[in-house]
C-alpha cells in the first residue's frame, strides 16, 4: 500500500487494471443478460413448435376435444387421446421442456382460484393428478402469465415458481383453429434447475474468458506503463537535486512528444530560477537598505502621530464637555420658555378675566347710579309728603296714588338691590362692600314697602291716625336721606372699582404681551442654542473619528515600522537562503 502511494505508475496500472475489471464485468454481465433474453427466446421458439404442431393435429384435438365434453368420459375418444399422448411424450423426451399439458379455453373458478379445464398432459403430469376433465387451479404466477396471453393474444411467461415438483417457469400460448378462434390453450413447463445449470455453464465460461483477459491486458499493461513512465523517474531524481541547491542540472532532451516537452520545461524551469536567484540577490539588498529607512522613518511618523491623536483627545474631550453644557442649557431654555409661554398663556386669561370684571363693574356703577337718582326723587316725595300730610284728611285719595307709587318704587328698589348684590358676587373681593349696601337697600326697599303698607292703612285710619303719620313720615325721610347717601358712596365706590380694573387690565395686557414677546425671543435663543448644540455634536463625532483615524493611524505607523523591521531580518534570511544555490 505504501508503493502504491509513492508511485506514479503502480498507480496507473492500479487504476487500469480496476478500469478493465469493470470494463469486463459490465461486458460480461451484457452478455449474460443477453444470453438469458436468447435462452428464453429459445424457449419460446420451443413452444411455438409446440404450439404449431398442435394446429396441425387440430382434427384429431378437435374431435378428442367434442367427444369428451359432450359425454364428460375422458375415454370417450380413445384413439385421438393415445395419440395426443404420445406427441406429447415425443415432446418431453426429444426437447428441452419438462411437462405438456392442454387445457379447454373456458375460464372457470376452483377455491377462489381462476382455473382451466384439462384436455390432456403428459405421462409425468397425469401421474401427479392432472388428469383430463379435472379443473387447474392456476397459481398467482400462473395466472398473470394466463392474462398476458389473453390481452395480446400471444405467449405468456410466468416468473419463477415452485411446487411440490420443484422450481418452476411455464409458458402458456393460445391454440386457435382454422378462422383464428382460440380452442384451447397449451402450456408448457421447463425445470429452472436445468435452465439455471445452463445458464450458469454459459456465465463460468464467459467469466473465464474475460478473467484471463484481463489478466493478459493488466500485464501488457504494466509493461508498457513502465516503460513509458521512465523518464519521470530521472525526472525525479533531477528535481531532487535541484530542491537541494543545485541549479547547474539539466535533462537531455530524448523525443518530442510530452516527455520531451517535459524535459524542456524542466530546463527552462531552471534557468529561470538561476535567473531569479541571482535577481532576487540584488534585489535583497535593495530591500534591506529601504527597510532600515523605512524602519526610521516610520518611527518618527509613529512619534508625530501619536502627539497628534494625543491632541486631537484633548480637543474631543472638550467639545464633549462643551456639548454636555449646551446641552444642559438648550433644557433649561426650554423649561423657561415653556414656563414663559405658560406665565403668557395666564396672564391673557387674567386679562381677558379682568376686562369682563371691569365691564361688570361699569355695569354695576351706573345701576348704582340710577339707584341714587331714584333715590333722589323719593327724597322729594317723601319730602313733599311730609309737607302734605296736614291735609291727608282733603286728599286721602291722591295719598293712596302716593302710596302705590311708594310701594311700586320699593319692589323695583329691591329688584335693583337683588341685581347688585348678583352684580358684587360676581365682583369678588371688590364687590364685597357693594354686597353689604346692596342688602342694606333690599332691607330699606323692603322697609319702603312696609311704610307704603302702613300708608295704605293710615289712609284708611287717616283722620285717627295723623298724628302718627307725621312722624312716621319724618323717619322716613331720614332713612331715605341715610340710604341716598349710602347708595352715593357705594356708586364711587363701584366707580373706583372700575377705575382700577381698568388700570389693571392695562397692566395685565402689558404684562401678557411682554410675556409673549420674551417667549418669542426665547424660543429663538432656544433655537440658537439648539444649533449650536447640533454644531459641537458634530465637531464631538469629527474630533472623535480624527481620533480614531489618528489612532489608526498610530497602529499603521506601529505596524509599518514592526513590519520594516520583519523585512530588514527577512531579507537578512533570504540572503542566507540563496547562499545555498550553486549557481
Amino acid at each position: 500500500m505504501k508503493y502504491l502511494k509513492r508511485s506514479v505508475t503502480a498507480k496507473m496500472i492500479t487504476m487500469m487494471a480496476a478500469l478493465v475489471v469493470v470494463l469486463c464485468a459490465l461486458i460480461m454481465t451484457l452478455t449474460y443478460l443477453q444470453q438469458k433474453n436468447d435462452y428464453y427466446s429459445r424457449l419460446k421458439s420451443i413452444e411455438r413448435v409446440v404450439e404449431l404442431g398442435w394446429e396441425q393435429q387440430l382434427p384429431v384435438l378437435t374431435k378428442a376435444m367434442d367427444q369428451m365434453k359432450s359425454t364428460g368420459k375422458p375415454d370417450a375418444a380413445a384413439a385421438e387421446m393415445e395419440a395426443i399422448r404420445t406427441m406429447m411424450e415425443h415432446y418431453v423426451k426429444d426437447g428441452d421442456m419438462s411437462n405438456v399439458a392442454l387445457y379447454y379455453p373456458e375460464e372457470k373458478t376452483a377455491d377462489g382460484k381462476m382455473a382451466l379445464t384439462v384436455v390432456a398432459a403428459n405421462e409425468t403430469l397425469d401421474k401427479a393428478g392432472l388428469k383430463p376433465l379435472t379443473d387447474y387451479a392456476f397459481s398467482e404466477q400462473y395466472t398473470k402469465a394466463f392474462e398476458t396471453v389473453k390481452k395480446t393474444g400471444g405467449q405468456g411467461v410466468t416468473p419463477v415458481y415452485t411446487d411440490q415438483a420443484g422450481e418452476w417457469v411455464t409458458i402458456l400460448s393460445p391454440v386457435a383453429d382454422e378462422a383464428g378462434k382460440t380452442m384451447a390453450y397449451v402450456g408448457i413447463d421447463f425445470d429452472y434447475d436445468m435452465l439455471s445449470w445452463d445458464l450458469n455453464k454459459r456465465l463460468l465460461m464467459s467469466l473465464a474468458f474475460y478473467v484471463g483477459m484481463a489478466v493478459l491486458f493488466a500485464l501488457l499493461l504494466g509493461v508498457f506503463t513502465r516503460r513509458i513512465l521512465k523518464p519521470i523517474g530521472e525526472l525525479s531524481r533531477l528535481s531532487l537535486e535541484v530542491a537541494e541547491g543545485n541549479l547547474a542540472v539539466s535533462i537531455p532532451v530524448r523525443s518530442e512528444d510530452e516527455f520531451g516537452t517535459l524535459a524542456r520545461n524542466f530546463n527552462a524551469m531552471t534557468a529561470s530560477i538561476h535567473s531569479l536567484i541571482l535577481d532576487i540577490r540584488e534585489s535583497s539588498d535593495q530591500v534591506s537598505h529601504a527597510a532600515e529607512v523605512l524602519d526610521t522613518n516610520a518611527k518618527q511618523t509613529t512619534q508625530a502621530t501619536h502627539q497628534i491623536a494625543t491632541a486631537i483627545e484633548q480637543v474631543a474631550s472638550g467639545a464633549e464637555r462643551q456639548l454636555q453644557s449646551t446641552q444642559e442649557s438648550s433644557n433649561a431654555m426650554e423649561e423657561m420658555a415653556t414656563g414663559i409661554q405658560r406665565i403668557a398663556e395666564s396672564a391673557g386669561y387674567a386679562a381677558q378675566s379682568s376686562e369682563s370684571a371691569s365691564e361688570e363693574a361699569a355695569r354695576g356703577n351706573g345701576m348704582i347710579q340710577h339707584n341714587v337718582r331714584q333715590m333722589s326723587r323719593m327724597n322729594d316725595t317723601v319730602q313733599r309728603s311730609v309737607e302734605s300730610i296736614n291735609q291727608l284728611a282733603q286728599l286721602s285719595e291722591e295719598i293712596g296714588g302716593i302710596t302705590a307709587l311708594i310701594s311700586d318704587i320699593a319692589n323695583q328698589t329691591n329688584l335693583l338691590a337683588l341685581n347688585a348684590a348678583i352684580e358684587a358676587a360676581r365682583a369678588g373681593e371688590h364687590g364685597r362692600g357693594f354686597s353689604v349696601v346692596s342688602d342694606e337697600i333690599r332691607k330699606l326697599a323692603e322697609q319702603s314697602r312696609q311704610s307704603s303698607d302702613k300708608i295704605a292703612e293710615l289712609v284708611v285710619t287717616i283722620r285717627t291716625g295723623t298724628g302718627q303719620a307725621v312722624g312716621t313720615m319724618s323717619h322716613t325721610a331720614e332713612e331715605v336721606t341715610e340710604m341716598t347717601k349710602l347708595v352715593s358712596e357705594s356708586g364711587e365706590a363701584f366707580q373706583r372699582i372700575v377705575n382700577h380694573m381698568d388700570e389693571l387690565a392695562k397692566q395685565i395686557l402689558e404684562v401678557s404681551s411682554s410675556s409673549q414677546q420674551m417667549s418669542a425671543g426665547t424660543e429663538e435663543v432656544a433655537a440658537s442654542i439648539s444649533e449650536l448644540s447640533h454644531m459641537n455634536q458634530q465637531t464631538v463625532e469629527s474630533s472623535q473619528t480624527v481620533a480614531a483615524s489618528s489612532e489608526e493611524q498610530l497602529a499603521s505607523m506601529e505596524d509599518i515600522s514592526a513590519s520594516a523591521g520583519a523585512l530588514s531580518d527577512m531579507s537578512r534570511e533570504l540572503k542566507q537562503s540563496i547562499s545555498r544555490f550553486k549557481l
